[in-house]
């Protein structure tokens, strides 16, 4: 899965190898994802900073 340079030093929510939300921290990213209907199917993940998509 190739991550896009914007999301760097951000939680992302991913659903079938696409993202769905981003955020600088996990609890607004859950937060925002919480009345999701798919919510069960995410997967979170921390991008790190200084990470180049390629």
């Amino acid at each position: 899965m190739k991550i896009e340079k914007k999301f760097a030093g951000k939680w992302i929510a991913i659903k079938n190898n696409k993202v769905v939300e981003s955020d600088k921290t996990l609890t607004k990213l859950t937060k925002k994802t919480a009345t999701r209907k798919d919510q069960k199917n995410l997967y979170y993940t921390l991008i790190p900073n200084g990470f180049i998509a390629g």
